[in-house]
């Protein structure tokens, strides 16, 4: 009973969260910033949960674990909707070398900074070491574009700039969530190398099986209600898939998803319903994080600084020192690399993805070291992104 009633709050805050939260135009331009970070739903989850009001005690989390599936598989096919070839063809080659080195010039600076860190952390699990460096680096490559976007709206902001910093916020988490995707198979300790690449294959060939699938389904003849059932018992279903192949939701419906993305028309219905279960799934996955979340002690917030600082310094470096070279004909503005300081809701979801896969208290000090991360950068961005935009100094 305790169960169904906290599975109940969390449908009805996320419908209220959905309803409201996404539409406060008429809020300071301050609070809005806060809202539309989905910070309060992380501080929500934190009070509701086992180091606040114990609504929703340890105990409980277990229940949790369906809907955690649930948001990894609609993540994952939501980003593998975006990686349709036809659309990636049309963008610039330096542009995407950008947005790829960026995130992979990052991601590298975090985990050669923590390997020696980690390795007090992982001294009984050391055969977890490589995944747990691969996450913490992925989740710290990944930006989010939400209070980019809504402070360049507010500034007037139509730069080039703007225009690949869209792509950046878009592709840097299909980039974070691949690597997670082969830490998660290839890095596999309890597996030999030919087990480890037959996973691989085995995670390849049913994303894009379960794709076809779906293809075939009359959808057409569906009722808007009837495609969302469908939809997510589709999620569902290669979530299990997942589950029973040890593998995260969120590989192989990055890889069904990069299927459906080349093989269905651009105004298909279930693009509809893919859009309009973000708001509700977002909140959700935000609020389970905020339960999920257990006091890493002082050695994890060290660890958490660390990593907002040195990721701070990696997005700083490259849009400053490197991008310019890559492509001339884009004037950066001073501090460029403050724009993609917000990580938002991905960097939770690659949490998610290691601590369902490798659950224990290493996992649960990992994932709540992320959240810190992706707290305090949440807060922060607001501030470096006007700085960006408004040429303040």
């Amino acid at each position: 009973m305790a169960t169904i009633l906290g599975l109940l709050i969390i449908a009805a805050i996320s419908y209220l969260g959905t309803v409201y939260a996404f539409s406060k135009d008429k809020l300071p331009l301050h609070l809005r910033y806060l809202f539309f970070s989905g910070s309060e739903y992380i501080f929500l989850g934190i009070a509701l949960g086992p180091l606040g009001l114990n609504l929703f005690p340890k105990s409980m989390m277990i229940s949790l674990d369906p809907i955690i599936h649930l948001g990894l598989g609609w993540v994952g096919l939501f980003l593998g909707m975006q990686l349709r070839v036809v659309d990636i063809n049309r963008l610039q080659t330096r542009h995407l070398a950008i947005t790829f080195l960026q995130s992979l010039f990052t991601g590298l600076l975090v985990a050669l900074a923590l390997w020696f860190p980690l390795k007090g952390l992982f001294s009984s699990q050391g055969h977890l070491l490589p995944i747990a460096i691969t996450v913490l680096a992925a989740s710290a490559a990944v930006s989010s574009p939400t209070i980019m976007f809504l402070i360049g709206k507010e500034s007037g902001f139509k730069d080039k700039i703007f225009k690949l910093f869209h792509i950046i916020t878009n592709l840097d988490g299909v980039i974070a969530v691949a690597a997670v995707g082969l830490a998660l198979t290839l890095l596999r300790p309890e597996a030999n190398y030919y087990g480890r690449f037959l996973l691989l294959f085995q995670s390849i060939c049913i994303g894009i099986f379960l794709g076809y699938i779906f293809t075939q389904l009359p959808r057409e003849k569906l009722t808007e209600n009837e495609l969302i059932v469908i939809f997510l018992g589709f999620l569902l279903f290669s979530s299990g898939v997942g589950g029973v192949l040890q593998v995260s939701p969120l590989f192989i419906n990055l890889i069904c998803g990069t299927f459906l993305a080349n093989t269905l028309k651009k105004d298909d219905k279930f693009y509809a319903v893919i859009i309009n279960a973000e708001k509700p799934l977002y909140i959700v996955m935000l609020i389970i994080a905020g339960l999920m979340f257990s006091y890493p002690g002082a050695y994890g917030i060290l660890l958490a600084f660390m990593i907002i600082t040195i990721r701070f310094a990696g997005k700083y470096c490259f849009l400053s020192f490197a991008a310019p070279h890559l492509d001339p004909s884009i004037k950066f503005p001073q501090y460029s690399g403050f724009a993609l300081i917000s990580q938002g809701a991905m960097a939770l979801t690659i949490g998610f993805a290691y601590l369902t896969t490798y659950p224990g208290s290493i996992a649960e000090t990992v994932f709540s070291v992320i959240i810190i991360a992706v707290l305090v950068n949440e807060m922060i961005a607001p501030y470096l992104v006007t700085k960006v935009f408004r040429g303040e100094q």
